[in-house]
């Protein structure tokens, strides 16, 4: 899990466990959490091309869908 450690978070982009594709329950919760942080008035969501090379094209397409 994501911690607010530069340098643990860092080290955690690098891991093949967490560059592998959103199981369904996984993309419905940050999808919903992304959805209630809009309507509570973030400015937007934005997506680094190449950030996850293993995810699903259709996360990203859910995503831009919530967009």
């Amino acid at each position: 899990m994501p911690v607010a450690d530069f340098t643990a978070s860092m080290d955690l982009l690098g891991t093949p466990d967490w560059q592998r594709s959103s199981s369904p329950a996984e993309r419905r919760r940050w999808l919903s959490l992304l959805e209630e942080e809009l309507g509570a008035g973030a400015l937007g969501i934005g997506v680094l091309m190449g950030y996850a090379p293993r995810s699903d094209p259709d996360e990203y397409l859910a995503l831009s869908r919530l967009a």
